[in-house]
């Protein structure tokens, strides 16, 4: 539907993510959280409220993937500063 073509599922998905993050950098967008210029004190005193908002976000009742609290805390993980 992206235009990338693979032979496989997972090559599908590898190449999904390499596109995506040639587009981020194109844009000069951060990477995660700390290149945005949060502190960690800020982000772990905000965590609970990010994760609550996306919990609550409707968009996530039609997301392929169910979004669950564990789901979200390991996201946002991944770009803690």
């Amino acid at each position: 539907a992206c235009g990338i073509e693979a032979a496989a599922g997972r090559l599908a998905v590898r190449s999904l993510s390499q596109q995506l993050e040639r587009l981020r950098r194109s844009l000069r967008l951060p990477s995660n959280f700390a290149e945005a210029g949060l502190r960690r004190e800020e982000f772990e005193a905000k965590r609970p409220a990010l994760v609550e908002a996306a919990l609550a976000d409707p968009c996530g009742r039609t997301n392929p993937v169910p979004v669950t609290r564990d789901l979200v805390e390991r996201i946002l993980q991944a770009v803690a500063p």
